[in-house]
């Protein structure tokens, strides 16, 4: 990873490393992210392996950051007002003991999150190029390769035994903390999974309670008209007796 990468990284916004507009919904950042962690972990990128463990890093913390509403909105207002206005801005508090407007307020605790956020990047950074070289830039495996040809040629232990011990202890550390990665990965995308399925279930259940109801109200429209017309016909009944015992009681009168 080149120096000069790495601190062009370090001057874009959350937003421009994971390659979407201040404006995104929380839908697209969290649809973006996968796609851009899949590209650098598939080796897709071209990129060698520091370069692209840096660049995950970075679009992890930028994720972690923006996917939440309350670390986005202080990470935001960072962005509207320069970070280095805030140490005049509490010497202005305290001698004058006025009250900080609510908006103020907000912005400064902003540009604090958000300086805590990029010495958090910082940090991930200088760790990853401390796994990878020791402090005189020589690299792990150039390391072990040197220790292994004196110990051929002098038949005799090292005094940097220790250092190669503690450089194997390192590089468990490293495969340890891989693994503690790909697992946090597989059971974020195991989590996913149950909720595409939980979301699944409950619209079929959804689903299936709107045919029922639908299927109740048509038995009840059907019971209902059969009743109308069973009524109905009734009524017709009752009128037809009534005209005929009329007629035999007009009948009886005129037999008279």
């Amino acid at each position: 990873m080149k120096p000069t990468e790495t601190g062009s990284q370090m001057k874009k916004t959350l937003y421009e490393i994971l390659g979407v507009s201040p404006g995104a919904t929380e839908a697209e950042i969290r649809s973006v992210y996968p796609l851009l962690r899949q590209w650098l972990e598939s080796g897709e990128s071209g990129l060698d392996h520091a370069e692209a463990s840096f660049r995950l890093n970075l679009i992890k913390e930028a994720y972690w950051t923006l996917s939440d509403n309350m670390r986005r909105s202080a990470y935001d207002a960072s962005l509207a007002m320069p970070l280095p206005e805030v140490p005049e801005l509490k010497v202005r508090v305290s001698n004058k003991s006025r009250l900080v407007p609510t908006r103020l307020l907000v912005s400064v605790i902003g540009g604090l999150f958000a300086l805590g956020i990029l010495i958090q990047i910082a940090f991930s950074a200088m760790n990853h190029n401390r796994a990878l070289n020791d402090s005189h830039g020589v690299s792990l495996a150039e390391k072990k390769v040197a220790l292994e040809e004196y110990k051929m040629t002098t038949g005799a232990s090292s005094p940097d035994e220790i250092a190669a011990t503690r450089i194997r202890e390192e590089e468990e550390r490293l495969k340890s903390e891989k693994r503690r990665r790909e697992y946090a990965s597989m059971e974020e995308e195991r989590r996913q999974a149950r909720e595409l399925e939980d979301n699944r279930r409950y619209a079929a259940r959804v689903s299936q309670e709107l045919q029922s109801a639908e299927e109740r109200a048509r038995q009840e429209a059907e019971y209902a008209a059969m009743r109308t017309e069973e009524e109905e016909r009734a009524k017709r009944e009752k009128e037809k007796y009534r005209q005929e015992e009329q007629r035999r009681m007009w009948q009886r009168q005129l037999n008279r």
